[in-house]
Parts: C-alpha cells; structure tokens; sequence
C-alpha cells in the first residue's frame, strides 16, 4: 500500500457534540505547509443560498501539548503528596500504627526472626 502526502488537504465531519448555535456544524484538521491545524465549518444561509464559513484553529500539536500541560499541573496543584512535611508526618503515623498492631497480635516469630 502505497503512502499518501497530505499536505495541503483536510478533512471535515459533522459535529456530533454541537449544543448551541456558536458551535460548528463540522470539525476536522487541515494540514496547511507540514503544519496540521483544527478546522472548523458553520452552514450559513446567505442572499444566493447556503454557504460554508470556515475557521482555522491553533496547530494541533500545540493545542494538544497545552492542554496535557494544564491537566497535570492541575493534578500536582491538588495533590498533597508533594508536600515533604506532609510525607514525614504521614510516615510517622504509619511507623505508630505498625507497632501498635503487632505488639498486639500474637507471636509468630521465634527469638532468632525465623519463622516458627
């Protein structure tokens, strides 16, 4: 099978997830000199009949990457686990309750550490 070269060409399909009148009828990517961008389509109704309008959106690599970014900078933000005091006093708790549940339970473990 032979590969193509898409460059300069696109792609649209109708918009499933379209909600309110400012959302696109369709949606797809063009790929404009190497550079793959968003593409976006509204019908219109004009003075000799239906017409599409079209908009190119930022490239798709960056949109992606930005978007990855403020995910994960939003997940650390919210995370308390990078918070070193927050790990000390966690590991502090942890040692406490260890020792307190098995000086509790019964001995399983003879004078040299071995099992019995």
């Amino acid at each position: 099978m032979s590969q193509y070269d898409n460059t300069n060409r696109g792609v649209l399909f109708r918009n499933d997830r379209k909600e309110t009148d400012n959302h696109p009828d369709y949606t797809g990517r063009i790929n404009i000199d190497g550079t793959e961008y968003f593409l976006s389509a509204w019908i219109k109704e004009g003075r000799k009949g239906k017409f599409m309008s079209l908009s190119r959106g930022k490239p798709v690599n960056e949109a992606v990457g930005k978007a990855k970014a403020a995910a994960s900078a939003s997940i650390l933000a919210g995370l308390r686990y990078w918070e070193p005091a927050w790990c000390i006093q966690m590991y502090w708790r942890w040692l406490d309750l260890i020792q307190r549940n098995t000086q509790a339970l019964p001995l399983v473990w003879d004078r040299t550490g071995l099992l019995c």
